[in-house]
């Protein structure tokens, strides 16, 4: 995690953290300097504050993944 998190840094030349990012989704959830939680833009290279804490972004990443789970499973019985 370390080397990823100075990769991270070095690329972007800042010092948020990354921790967690989701498949398909290029975006990365961070932690900054003052252990707040913001989502990163690749397409912006800015930082945007996220009003949760890990436990809850993580539920909401988990709700999210099983809901995409869910429409697969229903696009396949339907095709």
């Amino acid at each position: 995690m370390r080397r990823q998190a100075e990769a991270f840094r070095d690329a972007v030349g800042d010092t948020h953290v990354p921790f967690l990012k989701i498949m398909g989704d290029p975006d990365l959830y961070c932690f900054g300097k003052d252990g707040r939680i913001a989502q990163w833009s690749h397409e912006t290279g800015e930082f945007s504050g996220i009003d949760k804490s890990f436990a809850e972004v993580l539920d909401f990443e988990l709700a999210e993944l099983k809901t995409r789970k869910e429409r697969k499973k229903a696009q396949r019985a339907a095709g």
